[in-house]
């Protein structure tokens, strides 16, 4: 493989060939002239690359700058907008007057930002743009297409005067292996000539082009830098500035943040007397332990079981999100919940000891509160969720029904009274977690009139 040449080199045999092509030595050069231009094109493929992902980085940096820019002005807005409401509506001056300084402040920063970025679009991108789209434009090959047209009209050229000296020879009866560049040095020197203007030409264009991408590129990031060396300056004079307010803001937010929590120890004083003036609130008390005095009454159509999927929001102590999940409802009282893995055996909620919700919030959700646990479901429509609650309550019912008259029948068989079985009945049902206390008013020592636990105390 031949070597390359020198651009010196390539000048001073061009030359000698200008003033001597019967004695130059130019021709055994051209095979690496021809090398000498494809390495060179090779290496400014390497650049058109790398020059894209530096515009491709600098883009974006320019984007999350302007980005960065509105939010801050937004920022900038909603403080002014913090201030206002404290001066006009809670009549705090301080307040309100230092909001507008962090919101002058930030606008502040932000005009020095956005005049960052629109030097890193002035003195960086737009000369990197400029020679991705002018010289460097296209694909590998483009710029050194003339040359290559020339390269091959002198080798047509040379192979066809060689040909016709050999075809020649052998008409006088003589052999000719090979043509020497002198014998055809004049005939051939318009395609010589054309061949070292156009590699004259490509050696130019790569000449201006590494200019561009070197020394040029390398004096832009010099101007930037200084341009990020202001920003940081002018920031930085901005903030300490702002420093000394904000000194002196630390001592008169402690004044006023101990104005406001000696008002908060007053207002807690005087809460605290008037409860304790006023009579108990009879409502808190019905929500002990999350039941309520008034039931879900379910629709019998849909009978006591049902089997299906609901959303169940996990327990999660970070993150609480939906499944889906496999629910039962057998005629014996209890709700199956499976698992993901559906082999594993469910977990079982007995109905006797829960009570039913609708959400307020969403009428596809519902509640089951249980005496240690809330589980919150969502059914797909608002249908599916009456269908739900009402096979839940149902069931319940039943269950409850059940229980009483198995009692009942126990009381028959040994004989007792009708006084024995409500007491018994009554300590069955108080025995059950979540009954200790009475769901009406609170009290731990309740009877109570029917099965639907309506409070006699």
């Amino acid at each position: 493989m031949p070597g390359l040449i020198g651009i010196g080199e390539f000048i001073e045999e061009t030359r000698e060939d200008y003033s001597s092509p019967t004695t130059s030595t130019f021709v055994s050069r051209m095979p690496q002239c021809r090398q000498t231009i494809n390495a060179l094109e090779e290496t400014l493929d390497f650049d058109r690359e790398g020059l894209t992902k530096l515009k491709k980085a600098i883009k974006a940096i320019h984007n999350s700058g302007n980005a960065h820019v509105d939010n801050e002005m937004y920022l900038s807005r909603a403080l002014d907008r913090l201030g206002g409401n404290a001066l006009s509506r809670d009549s705090e001056p301080d307040i309100g007057a230092a909001f507008f300084k962090f919101a002058v402040v930030t606008k502040e920063l932000s005009a020095l930002m956005k005049t960052l970025m629109q030097n890193i679009n002035n003195i960086v991108m737009f000369p990197v743009d400029s020679v991705l789209k002018g010289d460097l434009r296209g694909v590998k090959g483009d710029l050194k297409r003339p040359f290559d047209k020339a390269s091959k009209e002198y080798e047509s050229k040379y192979l066809k005067i060689e040909k016709e000296k050999k075809s020649q020879a052998k008409e006088a009866g003589l052999i000719r292996s090979e043509v020497t560049p002198a014998e055809i040095a004049d005939e051939m020197e318009k395609e010589r000539r054309l061949f070292q203007l156009q590699m004259c030409e490509y050696l130019i264009k790569f000449n201006e082009i590494k200019t561009k991408k070197g020394i040029e590129l390398l004096q832009h990031l010099v101007e930037y830098y200084h341009a990020q060396t202001n920003y940081f300056q002018d920031g930085l004079k901005t903030i300490e500035h702002f420093g000394v307010y904000v000194a002196d803001l630390s001592v008169q937010l402690q004044k006023i943040r101990q104005q406001q929590d000696d008002e908060r120890r007053r207002l807690l004083e005087l809460r605290n007397m008037l409860r304790a003036a006023a009579p108990q609130d009879r409502e808190a008390a019905t929500s002990i332990g999350g039941y309520s005095l008034h039931q879900l009454q379910g629709d019998k159509q849909h009978g006591v079981t049902r089997s299906g999927y609901l959303l169940k929001k996990s327990e999660g102590k970070v993150r609480r999100v939906w499944q889906k999940r496999r629910c039962r409802v057998t005629a014996e009282g209890f709700l199956d919940i499976f698992h993901a893995d559906e082999n594993k055996p469910p977990a079982r909620v007995n109905l006797l000891t829960c009570q039913i919700k609708v959400s307020s919030d969403d009428k596809r959700a519902f509640d089951l509160v249980s005496y240690n646990r809330t589980y919150h479901f969502q059914s797909e429509d608002e249908n599916e969720q009456r269908a739900w609650t009402s096979v839940l309550v149902n069931c319940k019912e039943g269950a409850l029904m059940r229980a009483f008259h198995q009692q009942a029948g126990e009381s028959n068989d040994t004989g007792h009274s009708l006084l024995d079985l409500q007491r018994s009945i009554i300590r069955a049902v108080r025995a059950m977690p979540g009954n200790q206390l009475c769901a009406d008013c609170g009290s731990s020592n309740g009877s109570y009139t029917s099965y639907t636990s309506l409070c006699m105390k």
